[in-house]
């Protein structure tokens, strides 16, 4: 399992993995502890990809995004069908999300590019590159009402640089915030996204909290 997601009402929980020659989405009642429907997601174009599904629900619990193979696909919970599905740019080891009103999905790739889709019609609202080519993210948060997103950088000899993206905006709230001394390997923003925690490689071994 490489993903878990609860739904807003607390009642399922879907689990993604890889199955076969593609990947597998569970849903179950969390109350029963039993399975309520499952569906596969096909590797690109057949192949067998190594790149694992990371998932997120929508706001009313009727949907389920599904990042894997530079791939984000859409699905009905009850039914188990799909969409729609767009390309990302590019790899991802995070789940997208959608905005609070489930109007938008947004979705930040490894190597960063970003993309905001229609959540209804998966047509690309905004993209945008928002790093250097081949400067790893090594982690990524979105704040609360994806508003803003940040990220550790890999940047390689320093590996310590941390990142807030604003999504409206498009541009860099300040600049890049230095004070690990090893690689940021956790993010997170605080429930009311006003503070942002940050926990660095052993070496460092470190908790930080950002205004």
């Amino acid at each position: 399992v490489s993903c878990l997601a609860f739904s807003p009402d607390g009642l399922r929980l879907a689990a993604a993995r890889d199955h076969r020659l593609g990947k597998r989405i569970q849903i179950w009642d969390a109350t029963a502890y039993s399975p309520v429907n499952k569906f596969d997601i096909p590797n690109a174009g057949g192949r067998t990809e190594h790149s694992k599904p990371y998932i997120s629900y929508s706001p009313d619990g009727s949907r389920i995004a599904v990042v894997a193979d530079e791939t984000l696909s859409v699905w009905d919970v009850l039914t188990g069908t799909r969409i729609w599905s767009s390309q990302t740019g590019g790899r991802s080891e995070r789940p997208p999300a959608f905005l609070p009103d489930g109007s938008h999905i947004i979705h930040l790739s490894t190597f960063g590019v970003l993309i905001r889709w229609d959540a209804a019609t998966g047509k690309v609202v905004r993209r945008a590159e928002i790093s250097e080519p081949h400067r790893e993210l090594l982690s990524i948060a979105y704040s609360p009402d994806c508003t803003r997103i940040a990220w550790g950088l890999y940047d390689w000899p320093v590996n310590r640089t941390v990142c807030v993206w604003d999504e409206e905006l498009g541009e860099l709230i300040a600049p890049p915030m230095r004070g690990h001394t090893d690689e940021v390997q956790g993010i997170a923003f605080s429930p009311d996204g006003k503070e942002l925690a940050t926990v660095a490689a052993e070496s460092d071994g470190t908790i930080r909290i950002w205004d």
